[in-house]
C-alpha cells in the first residue's frame, strides 16, 4: 500500500470516527437537562444492559438511557425509568432538583450509580402514593433496582414544559 492509500485510509476512518462521536453527542441538544451536567465521556448503556451487568457495573456511574413511565406527582422527586421489561427507580442526588411531574412517556438518559435495593412497606406505598396510586396491594418488601442520579436529560415535550 503506498503512502497516499495510507493517507486516505487515515483520513476516511478520521472523517468515520467524528461522525460516530458528534451522532453520539446529538441527544444532548434534543434533550433539556435536569442537575448536573452529564460528562460527554464514556458509552450511553440501556437499563436493561446495565441491570444484567450489574455485578461489574455496581458502585460505578454510568449513563443509562430508558423510558420515563411514571413521575413523582407531588413534586417529581423520583420517576420509573424502563427499558423493556427492566425497570428502576431514579431518585436525585441531594434532593437538588426535580424533575416536572408532568413528564409523560418519555426518552431519558440518567447519569448515577445503578444499585439493588430492599424497599420496606411502608416506602413501597409511600412511592405508590406519590403516583397517585393506593398501595393498599403492598405487602411486605419489595427489592428494586434503584439510581441516585446526578445528571438527567429528558426528550422535551409540552407537558415537560408545563410545570417548571
Amino acid at each position: 500500500m503506498g503512502k497516499h492509500s495510507i493517507k486516505l485510509h487515515l483520513f476516511i476512518t478520521l472523517l468515520l470516527l467524528q461522525g460516530t462521536v458528534h451522532g453520539a453527542e446529538e441527544w444532548r441538544e434534543s434533550m433539556k437537562l435536569y442537575g448536573a451536567e452529564i460528562p460527554k465521556a464514556g458509552e450511553i448503556v440501556t437499563l436493561k444492559r446495565s441491570i444484567e451487568n450489574i455485578a461489574v457495573s455496581q458502585d460505578q456511574l454510568q449513563k443509562i438511557s430508558g423510558i420515563v413511565t411514571k413521575v413523582c406527582q407531588k413534586k417529581g422527586c423520583w420517576m420509573i425509568l424502563t427499558d423493556e421489561d427492566s425497570h428502576a427507580r431514579i431518585t436525585f442526588k441531594d434532593y437538588e432538583f426535580f424533575v416536572p411531574a408532568t413528564t409523560g412517556r418519555v426518552k431519558a438518559i440518567v447519569y448515577g450509580e445503578l444499585t439493588e435495593a430492599k424497599l420496606s412497606e411502608r416506602r413501597a406505598k409511600h412511592y405508590a402514593k406519590d403516583a397517585g396510586q393506593s398501595g393498599e396491594n403492598i405487602k411486605g418488601s419489595i427489592n428494586e433496582y434503584s439510581i441516585v442520579a446526578s445528571g438527567v436529560y429528558l426528550e422535551e415535550n409540552e407537558q415537560n414544559n408545563m410545570k417548571e
